[in-house]
Formats: C-alpha cells, structure tokens, sequence
C-alpha cells in the first residue's frame, strides 16, 4: 500500500511525499492532535506509524485481521486501532 501526503497550502495540490512499507492495502490514517505523527492501517494487519518526514516511528503488530480504524487519544500518549 501507498499512502501520499499532499501539500493543499498554496492553490493546487501537490504531491510532497510517497509513504510505502505495507505488503496491503491501506485501510485506514489518522493524524495525531499536533499533526506530527501519522498512524495507518492496513489489509496485512500492521499498524505503522510515521513522522511527517516518513520515518518509521513504530511498527505494531498482533492482529489477526485487516486493521480497519486507527486513532490517537487527544494527549497522543496512546493509539488504539481495531480489526
């Protein structure tokens, strides 16, 4: 899966950057509250989640099934993400 991140500041949107690393689908994204992390979702049932830079912060593993909501608790200390 490919997730782009596009810049919509100054009239027509642009590409400015490709997220890949997951073997699926995407499922789902969710920013956190300040708009530094990405977390996203996907059909190989792993939840990455990345700075705006597109470095792999963390990958999480442990569903048995396509992950299909992600989202960050207003504080951003937790990410939830269901199946």
């Amino acid at each position: 899966g490919r997730v782009r991140v596009w810049n919509t500041r100054y009239g027509t949107p642009e590409v400015e950057r490709t997220l890949e690393g997951h073997s699926g689908l995407i499922r789902c994204l969710s920013f956190n509250r300040k708009g530094t992390l990405l977390a996203i979702g996907g059909a190989d049932t792993t939840v990455k989640v990345r700075d705006l830079s597109g470095q792999l912060r963390f990958r999480l593993r442990g569903h048995t099934a396509p992950v299909w909501s992600v989202a960050f608790s207003p504080d951003s200390k937790m990410l939830v993400s269901g199946s």
